[in-house]
């Protein structure tokens, strides 16, 4: 697989899954869904900025943003 050239799709795809910080508004305070939107558009700015200069870096910011929401609502 040449993460090259597919490494930002996969990382534009797995960004899409906002909805899952969303309905965290079912289970978790306002403001902590607030701050997880937060990290979202943080994590959306940094795989825009990197598509070009780091395409792999890019697959793995999902992964990132799924490993921060599991401990936020792991710890809340």
């Amino acid at each position: 697989m040449n993460l090259s050239q597919s490494g930002p799709w996969i990382g534009f795809t797995g960004l899409a899954v906002l909805w899952i910080y969303v309905f965290s508004g079912l289970f978790a305070p306002w403001w902590v869904v607030l701050g997880l939107v937060a990290v979202w558009l943080v994590l959306l700015v940094l795989a825009i900025g990197w598509t070009r200069p780091r395409p792999r870096t890019v697959a793995v910011l999902p992964f990132v943003g799924l490993a921060l929401w599991l401990g936020v609502v792991w710890l809340g």
